[in-house]
This record gives structure tokens, C-alpha cells and sequence, in this order.
């Protein structure tokens, strides 16, 4: 019979063959845990016995031991296997949404120009407009999210906003109270 082995390289840079499944492989964005935090960055807990390294240089703001965070894995200078919050370049930008839509959205990076970057279902590329931001938001934060516009680059603008009548139906009955 045959047996499917992921095979990484060890602290000492021995190859290692193991049956677990690791819960990120290169070249795709998922949500890690921090286990804990030292000198060099941040140690994620991919499902394998060593934990993965975020890079500080790879980091977004500050992280805390057991949150979760999205990030991409890539392989860094010495061909270890790293993981990186920057995750502008790696976001798919056809995504299959239309105006009007409601979606999940992971904020993965705040621009004091431009306003929250997110990851749409954690693959594309959103973003809430700096002028649509009325609430304060953090890297971290999943909220949901209404598709405002399909740029003509793929890209989509989000709105924190739900529709405007059940916007005014809030709004309303705040006035009402």
C-alpha cells in the first residue's frame, strides 16, 4: 500500500517525513494560532511537531499568543518554511461576488490612505474605503461585509454598512429612543 508523507526540513535542516497533515502548505493562506512568541518572531502551530515561524519583518502590528491569525506560507532565504500576515500580493482578485452581496471579511492590515485591507472568505482581495470606516476596526477582526463595488481590477470595495433600509430602520428607531 502506499502512504502520503508531507516532508519538511528539521531545526537541523534534516529532512523529515511525517503522515500528519500540515494545516498550510506553500503558496496558500490559512488561519494559524500563535503558541508563543520570542526573540525572532512569532511560532504557529501548523499541525506538524515543530511550529512554523513568523518572521517579525513578516508581521502586521502587534501578536498575541493564542490568537489566530491568516497568513501565507512561503519558503524564506534558507528554504525553511515560514509564514507571512502581508497578504496584499497573495489574494485572488476574481472573485465570484456582485454588488450587493454579503460576505465574510478578515482585516489583515490597516492603511491610515486608504482604509482596512480584508480578505474576502480569507482568499480575495477587499477593501473598506477609508471614508466607509465608522467603526474601529483591527487586524484580526472577521466581520461581515457588503460588497459595494466589483473594481474593474477585481479588486472589491466592502461597506460595513448593512442595505440602506435596514440601515434606516436602525437609524430610525435610534431617533424613535
Amino acid at each position: 500500500g502506499e502512504i502520503r508523507v508531507f516532508v519538511y526540513l528539521d531545526s537541523s535542516d534534516r529532512p523529515i517525513a511525517t503522515v500528519n497533515e500540515p494545516l498550510i502548505t506553500l503558496g496558500q493562506i490559512a488561519k494559524l494560532r500563535v503558541d508563543s512568541v520570542g526573540s525572532i518572531g512569532a511560532f504557529m502551530d501548523w499541525g506538524l511537531e515543530k511550529d512554523i515561524l513568523l518572521p517579525f519583518k513578516e508581521m502586521v502590528g502587534k501578536v498575541r499568543e493564542n490568537q489566530e491569525y491568516l497568513v501565507y506560507m512561503y519558503m524564506d532565504k534558507s528554504n525553511r518554511p515560514c509564514v507571512s500576515m502581508k497578504l496584499y500580493e497573495h489574494l485572488s482578485v476574481n472573485a465570484p461576488y456582485q454588488k450587493g452581496d454579503t460576505v465574510q471579511g478578515y482585516v489583515y492590515q490597516i492603511s491610515e490612505k486608504f482604509g482596512a485591507f480584508v480578505a474576502v472568505e480569507n482568499y480575495y482581495q477587499g477593501l473598506i474605503p477609508k471614508q466607509e470606516l465608522h467603526q474601529k476596526l483591527r487586524v484580526g477582526d472577521v466581520v461581515s461585509l457588503r460588497v459595494s463595488e466589483v473594481r474593474e481590477d477585481g479588486k472589491l470595495n466592502l461597506s460595513l454598512q448593512k442595505l440602506s433600509y435596514q440601515q434606516m430602520e436602525e437609524d430610525s428607531e435610534m431617533v424613535y429612543e
